[in-house]
């Protein structure tokens, strides 16, 4: 058997085919690959946007920390150096008759760091109402001193009927005192 033969023409229309094909399956790879890095680009700036808002979001709290760091300095920086969170509350309820009514008060030491150090005062008072609790609440949550309320437990007094025990966790910063005396 002979071999396949085309006229002239047919070979040059097969060719023709030919290099169709291939131009459109090589404009097919290209169109595809020029698409996918269009869409890997538009994915990289929506994340880059992303990460700009994040980062714009991030750089605010950080001004708010570091305004309200300066703050804490400032009035660290304006205390004397005997201040003694146990004085100011035992002030605080002797201003509001409730002296008497305090059974313990133990100081404890929180966190430490280079700028503070935390003092927990643990106290517990006994026989209590209610308006006396919110008024010495009132006086002892100052955060312009730092002083806060970090817990508090109230349950009804087993000894007198109508009146609280309360448990307080108040806290203070101070400036931190190192044991080579700075």
């Amino acid at each position: 058997m002979r071999g396949f033969y085309l006229f002239q023409g047919e070979r040059r229309r097969i060719a023709v085919a030919g290099i169709i094909i291939s131009a459109l399956l090589l404009a097919g790879v290209i169109y595809f690959f020029y698409r996918g890095m269009i869409e890997e680009k538009k994915l990289t700036l929506s994340h880059l946007e992303r990460t700009k808002s994040e980062i714009a979001q991030l750089a605010r709290e950080y001004k708010q920390f570091v305004a309200g760091e300066k703050a804490v300095q400032r009035v660290l920086q304006s205390r004397t150096a005997d201040f003694n969170i146990l004085s100011v509350l035992e002030k605080k309820a002797k201003n509001l008759n409730l002296r008497g009514y305090i059974k313990s008060m133990t100081p404890a030491k929180g966190r430490v760091s280079r700028e503070y150090e935390e003092l927990i005062v643990s106290m517990n008072m006994e026989g209590v109402t209610l308006r006396q609790l919110l008024q010495f609440l009132e006086q002892v949550e100052a955060p312009e001193e730092l002083i806060r309320i970090k817990e508090i437990t109230i349950n009804r007094s087993k000894l007198k009927k109508g009146y609280l025990d309360v448990d307080l966790q108040i806290v203070s910063l101070v400036k931190p005192v190192y044991a080579g005396g700075k």
